[in-house]
């Protein structure tokens, strides 16, 4: 998978870790049908947390990351049904 080119404004070596949390959770989960635009949700989430919160740490930014992704699976699940 091609690097997540993050802003300039992060620390790209702590959201490259904890995006692939992420990706390796929706994996093991069963999740990550669509990976590419799920990565997307992620990092999106992780930025905002980032940016807005300060959120620094590997562990939380991915926890802000897949409650996105979950967010956005189960709002499709709801819909499909």
């Amino acid at each position: 998978m091609l690097p997540y080119l993050w802003p300039l404004d992060v620390d790209p070596a702590v959201l490259s870790e904890a995006l692939d949390i992420v990706m390796r959770y929706l994996t093991f989960s069963g999740q990550a049908v669509r990976r590419a635009e799920l990565r997307q949700d992620a990092a999106h989430a992780m930025i905002v947390a980032w940016r807005q919160e300060g959120v620094r740490h590997k562990i939380q930014l991915a926890d802000r990351g897949i409650a996105a992704v979950e967010k956005v699976v189960s709002g499709e699940e709801m819909l499909s049904s």
